[in-house]
């Protein structure tokens, strides 16, 4: 029963990932920091996508020295037909950082963006 469970799982998430495509937003606009206390930083940012349908995925973070790489990835369920134009996406994340002063690096496939931020 228990693997039976685990099958179904498996066959659920494969599903998700075939119904939609994800790929890297072509760059973030903007970036207001809502929090930067407490060993965190909660983030929100508006970026340019291929189209208005693409809907915020997730974020993948690589710390190097004070610098935080940081890459926002969209998804779009490919059986939506959307109109071709470019489109803005909002997105709010959490980041863990220790007390200190960071600089925030967002990669984006056509260009990049700086922001500098102390966390308390």
């Amino acid at each position: 029963m228990f693997l039976l469970l685990i099958l179904c799982g498996l066959f659920v998430m494969n599903k998700d990932n075939d119904q939609f495509e994800k790929r890297i937003v072509y760059f973030v606009e903007s970036v207001e920091i809502l929090k930067a206390e407490k060993g965190s930083l909660t983030v929100k940012t508006i970026s340019s996508v291929p189209n208005p349908c693409y809907q915020f995925d997730h974020i993948e973070t690589e710390q190097i020295a004070d610098t935080i790489h940081i890459s926002i990835f969209a998804k779009i369920d490919k059986s939506v037909n959307c109109i071709q134009v470019l489109g803005k996406m909002s997105a709010e994340f959490e980041i863990v950082a220790e007390p200190g002063k960071y600089i925030l690096y967002f990669k984006g496939k056509s260009k990049e963006i700086f922001k500098e931020v102390t966390v308390k």
